[in-house]
Order: C-alpha cells, then sequence, then structure tokens
C-alpha cells in the first residue's frame, strides 16, 4: 500500500524550496530599491540645495540688472511722458527704447507706471499750489512737499516743464534747465553687460537643476511604487498557500486519507502554483526584450534643435 504523506511531503518541501528561492531573490530586489532611493532622496537633497543658492544669486543679479534697466528707461523717456503730461502711447514708448538686456514684457510695467508717477505728480504740485507752483526742487523740499524716494528726477523734469509754460515777461529767463546725464559711463555699460552675462548663465543653470530635480522626483516616485513587486507576491502567496500551507495542513490531519481525488487536488493545485510561477517569468522576460534600448548613436533634442538654427 503506497504511503500517503509521500506525495504530501514532496510537494510541500518542492513548494518550500520555490518560495525561499524567489522570496529570496524578491528580498534581494526590495534591499536595491531601498539603496537606490536613498541614494536618489540624497541625490534630490543636494539637488534642492545647490539650487536654492543659484537662485538666490539669481535673483540678486536680476534685481541689480533690472534697477540699472528701469533707471536708464526712466532718463530716457522722463522727457517725452512730462512733455505730454503722461498721456504717453506705452506701446509707442515701448518701440522707442528698451534698455540693454530688457524686453518689452518686461518693462511694460514700468512704462506705464511711469505715466502714472508723471500724471500723479503733476495732480499733486496743481493740487497744492495752483499756478504758483514752485520753480525748483529745493523750493519743494523746504515746503515740506513729500517727495518719494527715487522720484526727484522726476519732479525736477516736472517743475521745469511747468517753469517752461509759466507765462512769462520778456526779461524773465527760465529758473533752471534740467541737465540729466548721460544713460551710463562705458564702464556702466561694461558694469551691466557682465550683469546680463551672469543673469543668462544662472538661468540656464537654474533650468538644469529644475530638469534634473525633476527626474529625481520622478525616479524616487518610481523606486517608490515598484511595479514588478507586487505581482511576484501575490504568485508566491498563491504557491504557498496551495503548495506548502495545503499539504501540510492534510498531513497534520489524523487519519490521512488515501484517496485518488485528494491525491490529484494536491497535484494539480502545486502544479498550478508552479506554472502561474513559470508564467510570470516568460512574462518578466518578455517585458524585458520589449523595451527598446537607447541608441547613442541617435541625436538627442538637444542637438537637434541645435542642427535646426
Amino acid at each position: 500500500m503506497p504511503d500517503p504523506t509521500a506525495l504530501l511531503e514532496v510537494v510541500a518541501e518542492a513548494s518550500a524550496t520555490l518560495v525561499a528561492i524567489v522570496g529570496g531573490l524578491l528580498v534581494s530586489r526590495l534591499v536595491g530599491l531601498s539603496a537606490d532611493r536613498e541614494g536618489l532622496l540624497r541625490r534630490q537633497r543636494e539637488l534642492v540645495a545647490e539650487r536654492t543658492v543659484v537662485a538666490d544669486e539669481y535673483e540678486s543679479v536680476h534685481a541689480e540688472r533690472l534697477s540699472v534697466s528701469v533707471e536708464w528707461f526712466r532718463r530716457n523717456q522722463l522727457p517725452d511722458y512730462v512733455e505730454a503730461l503722461g498721456n504717453v502711447d506705452v506701446h509707442e514708448r515701448l518701440a522707442d527704447f528698451i534698455p540693454l538686456g530688457s524686453s518689452e514684457q518686461e518693462m511694460r510695467p514700468v512704462a506705464e507706471e511711469l505715466a502714472v508717477d508723471v500724471v500723479a505728480a503733476f495732480a499733486a504740485l496743481r493740487g497744492r499750489y495752483g499756478p504758483a507752483v514752485p520753480r525748483s526742487l529745493t523750493d519743494l523740499l523746504d515746503d515740506s512737499f513729500e517727495i518719494a524716494e527715487g522720484s526727484e528726477d522726476l519732479f525736477v523734469e516736472v517743475l521745469a516743464k511747468l517753469d517752461r509754460d509759466r507765462p512769462r515777461s520778456a526779461f524773465d529767463v527760465l529758473s533752471y534747465v534740467p541737465d540729466f546725464t548721460a544713460l551710463g559711463t562705458d564702464r556702466r555699460v561694461e558694469r551691466q553687460e557682465r550683469l546680463i552675462a551672469d543673469e543668462l548663465e544662472l538661468a540656464a543653470r537654474l533650468r538644469g537643476l529644475d530638469a534634473a530635480l525633476a527626474v529625481a522626483t520622478a525616479e524616487v516616485r518610481r523606486v517608490g511604487r515598484p511595479t514588478d513587486v507586487w505581482p511576484v507576491l501575490v504568485v508566491l502567496a498563491y504557491l504557498a498557500l496551495v503548495g506548502i500551507i495545503v499539504p501540510v495542513a492534510l498531513l497534520a490531519s489524523r487519519p490521512l486519507s488515501d484517496s485518488l481525488a485528494e491525491r490529484r487536488i494536491v497535484f494539480w493545485l502545486f502544479a498550478s502554483g508552479l506554472l502561474l510561477l513559470l508564467g510570470y517569468m516568460g512574462r518578466a522576460a518578455l517585458r524585458l526584450r520589449a523595451e527598446e534600448p537607447v541608441h547613442l548613436d541617435q541625436p538627442t533634442s538637444v542637438e537637434r534643435s541645435i542642427g535646426a538654427s
């Protein structure tokens, strides 16, 4: 009479061996993913710290370059703004002059604000003094007239405009003729050019860091949610259930049944678990073959854009 425990023991031992081998590989995979994630998180922190430093440098350079651009725009356009009493076509003014290193989009708020400031300056002076507006900035300051910091040149030009339009006798002369300095010496222009170059370089570094940070963040998410771990866990759980737990449970029962039907059920349960494991391994192999490798001889997007230009 055949031993009814032989089949159960063979199935349990074979299943345990398979679960141990595949489980060991899975643990190795999880350890590798954990190490990769720690490395990616460290790289992400380094990129964030570096980007913070570069962003601070960029903001400093950008603010200094922009302040010079605003000053040059005001000095160049202020006489025309004042002559038109602030009622200017901003688009026309921007078409007439845009400072070195700036753009129409960047200067548009400055041009619009300058028009508002000129209109407000005329209104403030006429509202307080009427036709008897003082002729110099010193007189305004002596009269405790409040002038916002940085607006002295605007009021000087407005006072000069009001003085020119003031009715006068044949012997009367202008009390003040405004004399604006040039847009800047050669040294200031060279300084502005260096600021523009530094700003462009820092902006390029920021874009590169943002791209690297986006890649690192995407990799952290990908490593944190591996798609190939849960399927193999399900397969191992099923194989352990039908190949280990069921046979061991039957071995623990007394008396042991030696029916052909039960032996066939145990065999086919083990066979289904084994086939499921082999099917998963085959599917994983096919996925590896289906992924197209990256060919280094193909031009990158940057190289294509350079070639197109």
